[in-house]
């Protein structure tokens, strides 16, 4: 039995945080939930095995609201089947991820929450990058999507932003039905969101609600800081190339439109893999001259 089974309210919304050694920033995360207006949601944080000091303020937490739930995983499952749990646990009609590192501005889940109840499928919010080095805030990076309608709109939208979505508000049923976006890209560290991106985008009702903000962290753990050019380049490419098979053979789109997708992907990935490919072979050489210095 689900724990969410043991009580005869459900929520209207399920948030799931997944978090691995989270504790410097879990608890900003978790005090901008808390402090939404809109209050008729669960929130279950799932740790994957956290080995700093985790645990203890998430219980300490869930020690004093009864909408949160949280659950220690017995190992690290890894990050993929973490979201996948928190999916499964939800009982609300509506579900939304947020990383343990970043924040919801106070109305957010009211504005998604009103959105999605005129008949859509997912709808996100505005993002706003913050950085731990001090560097300048980025401001609304999904001002693309103002004034997109349609399907033809967004996929062609999806291919200059085509991550953050995965923190939007879902209907939870339709996210359960799309997970498989998701999980054909579990071996890959990195742009593991895009394809699944882009099949919400022509596969469902989407809208951008600038009114609602995500606040996202970029730090030093964040993988895509971690992970090295080399592996980088190779998850672009298995991305990119699922993505060409992927629009190629939707049907939503008509046969223009798909030329026209396919056409401008393959522009702007070219261009990124051409980036990437030239930070591989400079932190290769990087890596041979420290070697041959030894």
């Amino acid at each position: 039995m689900k724990s969410h089974e043991k009580s005869a309210a459900i929520p209207k919304v399920s948030i799931g945080v997944p978090v691995y050694n989270g504790e410097i920033y879990i608890r900003e995360a978790l005090d901008s939930l808390l402090a939404q207006t809109f209050t008729n949601f669960e929130l279950i944080i799932s740790d994957n095995a956290s080995t700093d000091g985790t645990e203890a303020i998430c219980r300490k937490y869930a020690a004093h609201d009864p909408r949160i739930r949280y659950i220690r995983q017995p190992e690290n499952r890894g990050a993929l089947a973490n979201f996948k749990y928190l999916l499964d646990e939800a009982a609300g009609e509506y579900f939304q991820w947020l990383g343990s590192d970043d924040c919801l501005s106070a109305v957010s889940l009211s504005e998604l929450v009103t959105r999605i109840e005129e008949g859509f499928d997912c709808v996100f919010p505005d993002v706003d990058i913050v950085f731990q080095n001090g560097r300048l805030p980025v401001t609304n990076c999904m001002g693309i999507f103002n004034r997109v309608d349609g399907v033809y709109e967004f996929c062609r939208a999806s291919i200059y932003r085509n991550n953050y979505q995965v923190y939007g508000l879902f209907v939870t049923n339709v996210l359960r039905r799309h997970w498989e976006f998701l999980a054909i890209c579990d071996n890959m560290k990195c742009y593991n969101e895009g394809l699944f991106v882009h099949a919400i985008s022509a596969l469902t009702r989407c809208a951008y609600v600038p009114g609602a903000k995500l606040i996202f962290r970029r730090h030093s753990a964040n993988v895509s800081s971690v992970v090295r050019a080399p592996r980088l380049l190779l998850d672009f490419l298995t991305y990119s190339a699922r993505s060409h098979i992927f629009f190629a053979k939707v049907n939503s789109l008509s046969a223009f439109q798909k030329v026209n997708i396919l056409s401008l992907l393959l522009f702007c990935h070219t261009k990124y893999a051409a980036y990437l490919i030239g930070a591989s072979i400079k932190q290769l050489t990087y890596q041979i001259i420290r070697r041959c210095n030894q």
